[in-house]
C-alpha cells in the first residue's frame, strides 16, 4: 500500500454510532494502527484506531488524510481489535470510545529501557500434596480454560500463580495478573520482583503518573519486561505475546467500572483469553457465586485448597452481641468489653492488630437533636460526613462545608454527630492505647500510591501497632506480625437493598478474617462485633462453610431470576429536572412495553420500575432505573438498542439514558 492513497475507516473517542473515512495519504497503514486525524471545521489533530478498509469511493465527497504517522505510533494485532469489537457491542459504548482506553496517557520516552531477564532463582518450594495437584492440572500449553483456583486464605495461591508464571517466561510469553484494589499492589509486586528479579515487572494502575504508566506500557510493548501487575486497566496494555492472565481475587466488586465504558474486568479478562487462546485463572479464598456454580456445572474447571501452606491454624473466630453486652463505661459506644480484653492481650505480646470499619470519617452524619435536621449535601441526595470534627464532606461529589454547631434550620439547636466512622475509631483507640501507634487506611488518609507503599513499609517494619481501615485493608495484604482481626460493626452492608448482599458480607468478613494467623507459631482471633449475631451470614462465617452459603443462595437467585441463572441490566434515565424526570421515566416503560408487545421475541425480558436510584441526586441529576433481566444478555442487548432507535424523535435534550450490563 506505500505510497498509494487508500480509503480506510477510523474510529475516534467521541459518541459516534459509524466509524469515519479517511485516505492514508500515501502512507503503508495497517488495521489496528494507533494514528491522528483533522477533525470538525478546525481540522484539530484528534487521536484515531484504523478499524477497516473502506468501502466508500474517493468521489463521495472531499476526504482529508490521516496526519503522518510519528514514532509514537503503534498497532494493535487483530486479537485486540477483535476484543475491541467485543466490549463495544456487549456492553453497548462506542468502538471509538473503547478503543481510546488502548491509548498510553503520555507520550513515549526517548530513553531506551533495557530488556530484564527474569531470574532463575534455584528456589526450594516445598508445594503442598494440593498445590502439587493443581499445578499438575493447569497447563500453559492447554489454549483456552477458565480455572477456578478457590483456596482458603493462606493456601499459597500466590506461588501456584508464580509457577505458572515462570513456566510462562521459560517460553518467551508475557503474563499479565490483575488485582481489584492498587492497596493490593505494593506487596505483591515486591513478592514478583522477589522470585524474578528487580525491574522485571511492570505495573498500571490509576493512582500512577502518566508517565510511569506510559513507561510501564512502552515496556511491556517492546518486550522489555515480561510480567505485568496492575488493576482493571491493565487490561487495555496491548501484549501480542500474552500466555496468561491471572485474576486474583476475582469475586471483588471493584473488578466492574461503573462510569462510561461500564465493563466487568473479570469477564473481560475472559473474553480475551478466549480470543487469545490462552488460559486463565480465577483466585480467591471466597468466589462470585456466579464463578463457583459455572465450576459446578463444568463450564470451568475447578481447583480447591483446603489447608494452609505452612500448617498455620485457622484463626478462632467469635461472634460478640453487642445487645448482651454489660457496657462499660469507661469504653467508647462501638467497643465490647471482650473487644478491649482481646485489644490489650495481643498488644501487650508485641503482637498487631487491625480494626474493620466499613464507614470513613469521624460519624456518618450530624444532626440537630432539637429539630432533627440533617445536613444534607445540596447537590446530591446524601447526609454530609464529618470529617476531622472541623468539615463536612459528601463522599459522592466531594462538596465540602465547615462544620458548624448551630442549627441553621431551627436556630436554636445544635448539631451533633451520629454513626461512626474509622476516624472516630482511631481517635478513641488513640485514647485508650496512647502507648501503640495507630495507623489509618481509607480513602481520606490514603490517596496515592505512594501513601499506600509506605503505610504497607511501616506496618511491615512493625512502626505501626494499631491498624484502622475500611474495605482498603480486607483483601490480600500479608503482615506477619497480625494477630487479632476485629469487625467493629459487621451490620454495615447486611440489610442493604441488594441480592448479593449475603454473598458480599461472607466474602468481606471471611477475607478479613484472613488477614489475620498468617504465620505457624501465631494464635490468632477474629473478634465480629454485631447486633444481629443470628443473622445466617454470622453463621456460615463462624462455621467457614462457603458451600453451605452458596447453596442457601442459589434457591433464592433462581426463584427471583437473578444471575447466574438470569442476566442483568439497569437502564438509568439522568436529568436536571427533577419535576420531569419521573414523567420521563414512566414513558420510557411505556415505550418498553409496546416494543414487547410489537415483537414477540422480547416478551420473554422481565422489566421492573422505574424507581428512584437507591442514591437518587448526584451532582445536581436525579437519576431513575429501569431493571432488566433475561435468560439471554444478548436479548437485552438488542432490545436496548431497538429501544433507543426510538427515542431520537421525543427525547429531550437535557436528559440522558445509558445503561449497565451486568451491574454489581
Amino acid at each position: 500500500m506505500g505510497g498509494v492513497d487508500t480509503l480506510f475507516d477510523l474510529v475516534v473517542n467521541r459518541p459516534f454510532e459509524s466509524p469515519l473515512s479517511y485516505s492514508s495519504g500515501g502512507q503503508d497503514l495497517k488495521l489496528g494502527q494507533f494514528v491522528k486525524v483533522p477533525l470538525g471545521r478546525g481540522n484539530k489533530a484528534t487521536k484515531a484506531f484504523v478499524v477497516a478498509k473502506s468501502l466508500k469511493s474517493n468521489s463521495d465527497y472531499k476526504i482529508k488524510n490521516i496526519l503522518p504517522v510519528d514514532e509514537n505510533n503503534f498497532c494493535l494485532s487483530k486479537d485486540y481489535l477483535l476484543w475491541a469489537s467485543w466490549l463495544s457491542e456487549y456492553y453497548l459504548h462506542p468502538l471509538g470510545q473503547v478503543m481510546a482506553h488502548f491509548i498510553p496517557p503520555a507520550k513515549k520516552s526517548k530513553k531506551v529501557s533495557v530488556k530484564v531477564e527474569p531470574l532463575k532463582k534455584e528456589l526450594k518450594i516445598e508445594y503442598t500434596l494440593e498445590q502439587k495437584k493443581v499445578l499438575s492440572d493447569i497447563s500453559i500449553d492447554e489454549g483456552f480454560g477458565v480455572h477456578l483456583l478457590h483456596g482458603v486464605t493462606g493456601s499459597g495461591k500466590t506461588e501456584i500463580y508464580l509457577d505458572l508464571f515462570e513456566q510462562c517466561i521459560d517460553q518467551g510469553k508475557q503474563v499479565l495478573c490483575l488485582v481489584p484494589e492498587i492497596s493490593l499492589t505494593p506487596q505483591l509486586f515486591d513478592r514478583f520482583e522477589t522470585r524474578f528479579g528487580k525491574g522485571a515487572v511492570a505495573c498500571i494502575h490509576s493512582q500512577m503518573t502518566p508517565r510511569q504508566k506510559t513507561n510501564f506500557w512502552w515496556e511491556m510493548q517492546n518486550g522489555s519486561k515480561q510480567i505485568l501487575l496492575g488493576a482493571r486497566s491493565a487490561l487495555f496494555c496491548p501484549l501480542d505475546r500474552l500466555g496468561l492472565i491471572v485474576v486474583d481475587e476475582e469475586h471483588e466488586s471493584s473488578f466492574k467500572q461503573d462510569e462510561k465504558l461500564k465493563y466487568s474486568g473479570k469477564d473481560s479478562a475472559i473474553k480475551l483469553a478466549h480470543i487469545k487462546n490462552i488460559p486463565i485463572v480465577l483466585g480467591s479464598a471466597t468466589p462470585s457465586i456466579e464463578s463457583w456454580n459455572r465450576a459446578q456445572e463444568g463450564k470451568y474447571k475447578y481447583h480447591e485448597l483446603k489447608q494452609k501452606a505452612y500448617g498455620q491454624e485457622f484463626p478462632e473466630i467469635k461472634i460478640i452481641d453487642l445487645k448482651k453486652e454489660n457496657k462499660n463505661p469507661a469504653l467508647p459506644f462501638w467497643m465490647s468489653e471482650a473487644l478491649y480484653v482481646a485489644l490489650s492481650k495481643h498488644l501487650s505480646q508485641g503482637q498487631q492488630v487491625a480494626l474493620f470499619l466499613n464507614r470513613r470519617g469521624v460519624s456518618s452524619s450530624v444532626i440537630c437533636r432539637l429539630c432533627a435536621d440533617q445536613k444534607m449535601c445540596p447537590d446530591c441526595d446524601i447526609s454530609l460526613t464529618l470529617h476531622g470534627h472541623k468539615y463536612l464532606l459528601c463522599h459522592y461529589c466531594s462538596y465540602q462545608e465547615p462544620y458548624k454547631t448551630h442549627c441553621t434550620s431551627c436556630g436554636e439547636g445544635k448539631y451533633e454527630p451520629i454513626g461512626l466512622g474509622t476516624e472516630k475509631v482511631e481517635e478513641d483507640l488513640k485514647l485508650l492505647f496512647p502507648d501503640y501507634p495507630v495507623a489509618r487506611a481509607d480513602r481520606d488518609e490514603i490517596s496515592s500510591r505512594k501513601e499506600m507503599e509506605q503505610l504497607v513499609r511501616d506496618l511491615e517494619h512493625e512502626k505501626f501497632k494499631i491498624l484502622v481501615g475500611t474495605q482498603m485493608i480486607a483483601k490480600g495484604l500479608d503482615f506477619s506480625k497480625l494477630s487479632l482481626v476485629a469487625l467493629v460493626l459487621s451490620d454495615v452492608g447486611l440489610n442493604v437493598p441488594d441480592f448479593r448482599s449475603m454473598e458480599k458480607n461472607y466474602q468481606l468478613m471471611v477475607q478479613m478474617a484472613g488477614r489475620c494467623g498468617r504465620r505457624k507459631e501465631q494464635k490468632a482471633e477474629v473478634l465480629i462485633q454485631t447486633l444481629n449475631p443470628k443473622h445466617p451470614c454470622h453463621s456460615f462465617v463462624l462455621a467457614r462453610d462457603y458451600i453451605g452459603m452458596a447453596q442457601a443462595e442459589l434457591p433464592l437467585r433462581k426463584s427471583f431470576h437473578y444471575p447466574p441463572f438470569y442476566r442483568v441490566a439497569f437502564v438509568r434515565i439522568q436529568s436536571p429536572d427533577q419535576n420531569k424526570i419521573a414523567e420521563l421515566s414512566e414513558n420510557l416503560l411505556q415505550k418498553c412495553l409496546q416494543l414487547q408487545s410489537q415483537f414477540k421475541a422480547y416478551s420473554s425480558i422481565e422489566i421492573l420500575g422505574p424507581a428512584p436510584a437507591p442514591v437518587q441526586k448526584i451532582k445536581n441529576q436525579y437519576r431513575y432505573l429501569l431493571l432488566l433481566k433475561s435468560p439471554k444478555s444478548q436479548l437485552i442487548q438488542k432490545f436496548y438498542k431497538h429501544l433507543k432507535s426510538n427515542l431520537k424523535t421525543w427525547w429531550p435534550e437535557r436528559a440522558k439514558i445509558s445503561i449497565d450490563i451486568d451491574p454489581v
